[in-house]
């Protein structure tokens, strides 16, 4: 079960995108906590005076109880988190094991910075023991444990890990309230990427756009005269050869379905009793031109008369 805490602390502020060694001041610079890779879940204080290795590199992911994070190691990555050994009681649960991730009370950390200030100013507790109960190390062994009070080794410093393997202090900073969360969310991709970075200025048009969009106006332009130029040269055009047409004193007559008479081409003599739809089609049909006598008068088309 998860439990609630109440306690007057000063939560400090976690970024969830960086690689962390953790160190206490009763141990010193160069000693990390770790899991043995004996067993890979006994949590162990590491000394090297090389680059601290990947059991030794510790990343958060915020839990769905706020301030409460997941400790894991790059390691052994999400799917194994920094556990309390349950005794069956809260008192004498002191012990820690790497266990598989779950909503477990004893998985769920928080970081609070002591009183007083200093390089080792963080105590680590989890929702399962409360906030009395500190991260810790026995003076003898350096076995990471759980115990109450003040000690030098209850006082722990976090590092980011750089990309060459160097560590950078002061990377965590305190937030004003017990019940601050984290200002950034746990990552959605491999532990320790970086995430995407949005543009400071991501309200303003790129220089390729700004050319694209002048390039697609021109082009809207040179269009938009093609189509004018077209339609004015055929109007000309239109208006040239009806010009021809009537230079050569013809009259033409356009027939369309609201005339109520049928003119007749001069000459042409239709008889009583016959109507027009007799002689070749209803005059509900297409609009008539006499355009072959025009066009012939005009000499556009050959006389095919006899």
């Amino acid at each position: 079960m998860v439990l609630a805490q109440k306690a007057n602390l000063t939560m400090a502020s976690i970024d969830t995108i960086s690689f962390y060694t953790l160190t206490n001041a009763f141990t010193g610079p160069g000693k990390f906590l770790a899991i043995s890779t004996a067993d890979s879940k006994t949590p162990q204080i590491l000394a090297t005076t090389e680059a601290p290795p990947t059991n030794a590199q510790w990343f958060l992911r915020a839990t769905d109880v706020a301030p409460f994070y997941y400790l894991h190691t790059a390691a052994g990555g999400r799917e194994k988190a920094l556990d309390v050994i349950n005794d069956g009681d809260k008192s004498t649960s002191i012990y820690l094991r790497l266990s598989d991730t779950a909503m477990a009370a004893g998985q769920f950390w928080r970081f609070d910075e002591w009183p007083s200030s200093g390089p080792y100013n963080y105590r680590l507790t989890n929702n399962f023991t409360g906030p009395d109960m500190h991260l810790d190390v026995f003076s003898d062994t350096l076995e990471p444990h759980l115990a109450s009070g003040d000690a030098s080794g209850q006082r722990w410093k976090a590092e980011a890990v750089l990309a060459d393997g160097g560590t950078k202090s002061n990377t965590i900073a305190s937030s004003p309230t017990a019940e601050a969360t984290s200002s950034k969310t746990a990552t959605t991709g491999p532990p320790g990427a970086a995430p995407t970075q949005a543009s400071e200025q991501s309200g303003a048009l790129s220089t390729g756009a700004v050319a694209g969009i002048a390039i697609g106006g021109v082009a809207a332009l040179a269009l938009l005269a093609c189509a004018i130029a077209f339609f004015v040269m055929g109007a000309r055009r239109k208006r040239q050869q009806l010009g021809g047409v009537r230079g050569l004193g013809l009259d033409v007559k356009v027939h369309t379905a609201q005339d109520k008479t049928m003119s007749t081409p001069p000459g042409y003599d239709l008889g009583a009793g016959h109507h027009p739809a007799e002689l070749g089609g209803s005059w509900e049909q297409a609009p008539l031109v006499e355009l072959a006598a025009i066009e012939r008068a005009a000499g556009e088309l050959p006389d095919q008369s006899y």
